[in-house]
């Protein structure tokens, strides 16, 4: 027999590795399972580890990869939330969730345009949901092309008639351009869906 065969959960430099690919998909499976009760119960760090380990023995599956992205940022570790949904959507290229919750924290994390890029394929590969075009809405609102932020709060608007947040993030880009009138009847279109917009 060859010395490079390893038994099941063996570690190979550095890497575990499994006499079948049956063992290697209970252990995946075993360590999931114990990954969800640690979540359920509020421990998120020892969750996001037992998840990451998944990731690692599943590195071929793209749903492994996005539940320990999702894990480590429950844990607050962003840079390993990131570095797991990257592999994902190398994986997955279409995982919509996947680029969307991406394209959130790279936003928050100041890399804005990285952002824009990701949700501008989000809406080409879905185009009726209105958070999509709310989303994208904003990250362009933040660059300062507000003419293109008005166009997909009404692309938002358009999916959501009564989604008031697109009105006032709408009314928003407005005054940016100098449209006042436009922007008060969007407001007044929030305040009229949620009079907690006032």
């Amino acid at each position: 027999a060859s010395c490079l065969v390893a038994a099941a959960g063996q570690e190979v430099a550095g890497k575990r590795t499994f006499a079948s690919e049956d063992s290697r998909r209970e252990e995946a499976g075993r360590l999931f399972e114990l990954a969800m009760t640690h979540k359920n119960r509020g421990a998120t760090e020892q969750a996001a580890q037992l998840f990451d380990e998944v990731a690692e023995i599943a590195s071929d599956n793209h749903d492994a990869q996005y539940h320990a992205g999702m894990a480590h940022l429950q844990a607050g570790d962003l840079a390993k939330a990131r570095r797991r949904w990257l592999q994902c959507i190398q994986l997955k290229p279409d995982h919509i969730v996947c680029l969307f919750n991406l394209a959130t924290l790279l936003a928050e994390q100041g890399e804005v345009q990285e952002a824009v890029d990701i949700m501008e394929k989000v809406v080409v590969k879905q185009p009726g949901d209105a958070d999509n075009h709310k989303t994208l809405a904003i990250l362009k609102f933040k660059q300062n092309h507000n003419g293109e932020a008005v166009e997909h709060y009404i692309k938002c608007i358009k999916e959501a008639p009564l989604h008031a947040d697109c009105y006032c993030g709408m009314g928003n880009a407005f005054v940016k351009i100098g449209k006042y009138a436009e922007a008060q009847e969007a407001y007044t279109a929030a305040v009229n869906i949620n009079p907690g917009e006032a």
